[in-house]
């Protein structure tokens, strides 16, 4: 009876290690597919502007990073360790309150820091004397929740 039951556990290791190798093997494609189209991306949008006008998509782009990742306040590494934890000891009570809780303070924060970057857009333009750069900041403070989002997801 022992030697049936150690069949199944090593079964079922080899098993799991497959469906791992499979899922880094998928992963990988992904990755290296995403920094393709991300260089093709990259490639088509320096063609196609001036060097300038490059510039200024960069440094919109920096600050739109910048203020998001200070916006997501590490909230989503948070509600991932407690979301896992109480998934563990199948709790479903806690779980909901975690993704709920997460939730509304991300919006609170993504509000804000929005906001913030709408209402420093002209300083900034300012500061960096390109006062192009207060038009790409108002283009680009709505991408801020969408960014917070494939962060958390």
């Amino acid at each position: 009876m022992n030697n049936s039951s150690g069949e199944n556990a090593a079964f079922s290791y080899t098993d799991a290690l497959s469906k791992v190798a499979w899922g880094g093997t998928f992963l990988l494609i992904g990755m290296a597919l995403s920094k393709l189209f991300g260089f093709i991306k990259q490639l088509i949008i320096i063609r196609g502007l001036s060097p300038e006008e490059y510039g200024l998509i960069t440094l919109g782009l920096s600050i739109l990073i910048v203020s998001a990742n200070i916006g997501n306040l590490g909230l989503f590494q948070s509600a991932q360790r407690y979301i896992a934890y109480y998934s563990s000891q199948n709790d479903r009570a806690k779980v909901k309150g975690s993704i709920y809780s997460s939730l509304r303070i991300a919006t609170i924060s993504v509000i804000a820091i929005m906001g913030g970057v709408l209402l420093c857009s002209q300083p900034l333009s300012s500061l960096f004397s390109k006062p192009e750069l207060e038009n790409i900041l108002w283009l680009f403070a709505p991408i801020i929740p969408i960014y917070l989002l494939s962060i958390l997801f």
